[in-house]
């Protein structure tokens, strides 16, 4: 996920041009800022996925559920804060969903490295 996020970054129109009209610049720019910027983030995102399902596969659910829990307390909150808070609009919107698949890589990653997983 982490080479398809990176790929998206730098060539969001290999994804857009799929689905959008060339014509319809607006969503081909909110496109293009939203690969951008949240794209780098995939790998979090899939490493917690991956973890998530490792952890079910366990009968270990407890970390994973906290940091689902954390990646939507993390981008609703920060998207109401940077877009009531400062001139970022859809950017911060955006910046928020990036920060919350880091959030929730980090948290899941963390809590199964710290856990023993003998029984």
């Amino acid at each position: 996920m982490g080479g398809i996020g990176l790929a998206l970054a730098g060539f969001p129109d290999l994804w857009l041009g799929l689905f959008l009209d060339p014509s319809n610049a607006a969503a081909f720019e909110a496109g293009r800022s939203y690969f951008r910027i949240v794209a780098p983030f995939y790998a979090f995102f899939g490493f917690g996925l991956a973890l998530f399902f490792a952890s079910q596969g366990a009968g270990r659910m407890l970390w994973p559920v906290v940091g689902s829990l954390c990646r939507i307390a993390v981008a609703i909150a920060g998207a109401v804060v940077l877009t009531s808070t400062t001139s970022l609009g859809v950017l911060g919107i955006f910046a928020a969903i990036g920060s919350a698949m880091l959030v929730y890589g980090l948290v899941i990653g963390v809590a199964i490295w710290r856990t023993r997983w003998e029984r």
